[in-house]
């Protein structure tokens, strides 16, 4: 999605396309806060982590937060792919990032409202660079 909200701070339409509802998206902060985490973390580990929000968000939330922070753009949000794998899955699609919390002591920096904020003011801020 954060191409998509890139298109939008540029001025352009855009297309949202989550992955499923309720989504619980996944920031660069984040991710890399994770990683910096494990990287350097003391004790034993497990060999994998579940990193996200720790929220499921469901279209009217992205779409408020769009309004908020993109009043100007003209969006879709497109239904999530059908996919045999994500269907197979239990009802709830979101991720149990609770291993990643008690192991590394991870904390999401950014949810859904100030992850589209960020987006979008470094996209505004590299505008020039961007076009």
């Amino acid at each position: 999605m954060g191409a998509a909200i890139k298109e939008g701070g540029l001025g352009r339409e855009c297309r949202l396309r989550p992955a499923r509802i309720p989504d619980d998206p996944i920031f660069v902060k984040d991710a890399v806060q994770a990683l910096h985490l494990a990287c350097f973390s003391n004790r034993p580990l497990s060999w994998a982590y579940n990193i996200g929000c720790g929220k499921g968000y469901f279209e009217a939330n992205l779409k408020r937060a769009m309004r908020k922070h993109l009043p100007e753009i003209s969006y879709a949000i497109e239904k999530p792919p059908v996919s045999k794998t994500i269907d197979q899955l239990p009802h709830s699609h979101l991720l149990d990032i609770t291993l990643a919390r008690e192991e590394l002591e991870f904390a999401p920096a950014l949810d859904l409202d100030s992850g589209i904020a960020a987006i979008v003011k470094w996209v505004k801020s590299e505008k020039r660079r961007l076009i």
